[in-house]
């Protein structure tokens, strides 16, 4: 290898370092100076921590019923890191983590796609400075571990595809690699894989594809899978039994009980997801469609059209895809960008749009999470960014990290870090663990970890069920939110501002007495 290649490589190598760092670098930031959020990270610590206490090591609980919506792979991760002893940064740093891991597969998989680097390092930008990347891979849900298996199954995949011969191993690596998806979320692994799997001929050529890989690969994600499945399924209790069965998959398929939205509803928001990539015209040139190419459009595509005819939708679902637009994008990355000015002017806009809030341009209740001061510092890291990619067109990948930042100093420096952190809450009824009640029929976890309660609290589905948990516990509190329909009808104790749902209350039974 002559060295100018060599330190080409090396060159490339840096760059990719230097990326990854940045990102990793506001992942942590992200943890630790934003609140862990309602409701998923909430929810999430809330069955890790459940399982720690109640050694429900195979079947989650949340709220002191099995939880079905999820398979437990991130939980017994989040327990992992729990070994040494339990810490709310440590758990909130596990799915960041496996993203980061997953970014970097991606550049391995361009890197064996066009080797010498240069597409790895476009690939790893463009993919790392996404916003769904950066926006939903950084927080504690099951997204980034599904881009990780995804990721995982479409390079066994490319590697069955472009061997001149596949063989058996490759497809029972491939099987592990799904079964790694199912145990991630679940059987949408399926949605994202099955169409690569069904495409290869177009991707690959002929004579790739083989029924008998296809089955093996079947049989062994089966067998993963059963080592958890058979016995939580004996285990489970009959709701829970039918639900990992049929509701939380081919349920949400027929008829989403949870975020169903219309067919378009994906289409409407690609150039958000795509942004600030999409902006730049650079990336918009035709060129014949080589395999690498038609491999990562069958990735992209495919789920994208499954899950716009799949009722339940949310732009998280597209993570997993995200990896193939990256690859799409870094193949056309242009020798030169010009002036991103279309991303300049978006960033400006946000800074018009964030010195209004406070002045209650777009509602009391989001005037309420950003005071001026806040608003101010938040300036600072877009004038920086726009700065740096007027100046340095390439450092236009910078833009979504700048708009992060200035979202986390909005929360460090602001309310909105204390309204949209359940602790204010969970300390209070932290003194009364065991007696505590939830008026309403829907309590997602909020406050069990935050104030490490290691009973469950007490669902108060109707006024009757209230007059008689206040009979029962007359030492006890109630929590709930103020403007439900269903509530004490006595005077709170104690009312808090508490995530974007308003205003919520602890009503001490002892009061009654008074």
């Amino acid at each position: 290898m002559s060295k100018h290649n060599e330190a080409h490589i090396a060159s490339g190598a840096s760059q990719r370092n230097v990326v990854i760092l940045v990102v990793g670098t506001l992942f942590v930031l992200d943890v630790l100076m934003r609140p862990m959020m309602p409701r998923n990270e909430t929810r999430y610590l809330a069955v890790a921590w459940e399982m720690l206490t109640g050694n429900h090591w195979l079947v989650p609980f949340k709220n002191g019923v099995p939880y079905s919506d999820k398979p437990p792979l991130l939980f017994w991760l989040i327990n992992l890191v729990w070994s040494p002893g339990v810490s709310e940064y440590a758990a909130r740093l596990v799915a960041p983590a496996l993203s980061l891991i997953a970014l970097w597969l991606t550049g391995r998989l361009a890197d064996r796609m066009r080797p010498g680097g240069d597409f790895g390092n476009a690939t790893i930008t463009v993919l790392g400075t996404m916003v769904p990347f950066y926006f939903i891979a950084g927080q504690t849900n099951f997204d980034g571990i599904l881009m990780l298996a995804m990721v995982t199954c479409a390079s066994a995949l490319w590697r069955i595809g472009m061997a001149p011969q596949p063989r058996l191993l490759h497809w029972l690596g491939f099987g592990v690699t799904v079964g790694f998806g199912i145990y991630a979320k679940g059987p949408v692994i399926f949605v994202h894989a099955m169409p690569l799997l069904l495409g290869m001929r177009w991707w690959a050529g002929p004579g790739r594809f083989s029924f008998v890989g296809m089955l093996a690969s079947l049989l062994v994600a089966i067998a993963l899978i059963a080592l958890w499945l058979v016995p939580a399924y004996v285990t489970g209790d009959a709701a829970y039994r039918e639900a990992i069965l049929w509701t939380q998959s081919a349920g949400r398929v027929v008829n989403s009980f949870a975020h169903a939205r219309p067919i378009w509803y994906f289409l409407a928001i690609l150039p958000v997801l795509l942004f600030p990539w999409i902006a730049l015209v650079g990336f918009w040139r035709t060129r014949p469609l080589d395999k690498a190419e038609r491999f990562a459009w069958v990735w992209l595509v495919g789920p994208l059209i499954l899950f716009s005819l799949i009722s339940g939708k949310q732009p998280a679902y597209l993570l997993p895809v995200m990896p193939a637009a990256a690859l799409l994008l870094a193949n056309r990355w242009p020798e030169q960008m010009g002036k991103p000015w279309i991303v300049a002017g978006v960033l400006s806009g946000l800074i018009i749009i964030l010195l209004a809030v406070p002045g209650g341009a777009l509602g009391k209740s989001i005037a309420d999470l950003l005071d001026l001061r806040a608003a101010l510092l938040m300036v600072v890291p877009f004038a920086l960014g726009i700065g740096a990619m007027m100046l340095r067109p390439r450092l236009v990948w910078l833009a979504v990290p700048t708009i992060g930042l200035a979202l986390n100093i909005a929360y460090f420096a602001g309310p909105a870090g204390k309204i949209m952190s359940p602790v204010e809450i969970a300390t209070i009824l932290a003194s009364k663990d065991g007696k505590i009640g939830h008026a309403g029929p829907h309590y997602h976890g909020d406050f069990q970890f935050a104030g490490r309660l290691r009973a469950p609290l007490t669902v108060l589905s109707d006024a009757e069920a209230i007059a008689k948990f206040a009979e029962n516990n007359p030492d006890g509190l109630i929590v709930g939110r103020l403007d439900d329909g269903l509530r004490p009808d006595w005077d709170p104790q104690n009312t808090v501002r508490y995530g974007e749902k308003g205003n919520w209350a602890v009503w001490n039974i002892e009061d009654l007495s008074q």
